[in-house]
């Protein structure tokens, strides 16, 4: 996503000046405040999928892909399936030729839905002191998780509902970068933070 003409794509502002830059970007493209965030790489990702055992997703199509310069292979085939860490990982990251970089959004917003329920479930507990290790070693986040009793405490508060995930609002370029609709933006999160849920919180 291009974040305006003078940032240039979201996607590179952390390498150029971390987990701050990309913050203060995205507070100012959505006009909201962000007040956590958490900076996980993918192998750490994959590492803790395997710690909740896995997630089971639908595989829309048949997913192969190989790249020998960066190690990347997916090999999925259609259908229902358990996938594991790296299996995730694949079917993630890859874009196919019909809906490229928005099909890969979409396959995105339902693993979060995924991995979301997969939290919520009973087994999570007693993996909480190997998801705090992860958290303390190899995860950058704003928040201040200590341990497994704190997790613990923020897993009580969790939702049932699963998260909203939303596409940007915009339109794909001709170089295939999303630029995003100023003026939908300003729509949507009017509709997804309606002022009288601030004053109601607030109060």
């Amino acid at each position: 996503v291009n974040a305006n003409s003078s940032a240039g794509r979201l996607g590179t502002l952390y390498t150029w000046g971390g987990a701050s830059l990309i913050v203060r970007h995205v507070s100012a493209l959505l006009g909201v405040s962000i007040h956590q965030y958490v900076v996980i790489d993918m192998s750490t990702l994959a590492e803790l999928i395997d710690i909740f055992g896995g997630v089971d997703l639908y595989v829309e199509e048949n997913m192969d892909y190989e790249d020998a310069q960066s190690g990347l292979e997916i090999h999925l085939g259609q259908g229902y399936q358990h996938l594991d860490g790296k299996q995730t990982l694949g079917y993630l990251r890859y874009s196919s030729e019909k809906l490229g970089d928005v099909g890969r959004v979409q396959r995105q917003q339902k693993f979060i839905k995924a991995f979301y329920s997969r939290v919520l479930q009973l087994e999570t507990i007693a993996k909480l002191p190997a998801i705090a290790d992860i958290f303390k070693n190899k995860i950058e986040t704003s928040a201040e998780i200590f341990d497994s009793a704190h997790l613990a405490n923020v897993l009580r508060r969790m939702s049932s509902d699963a998260p909203t995930t939303v596409m940007l609002p915009g339109t794909e370029n001709s170089l295939g970068i999303w630029e995003p609709n100023f003026k939908e933006i300003d729509t949507k999160i009017k509709e997804l933070f309606p002022v009288q849920d601030i004053v109601d919180e607030s109060t």
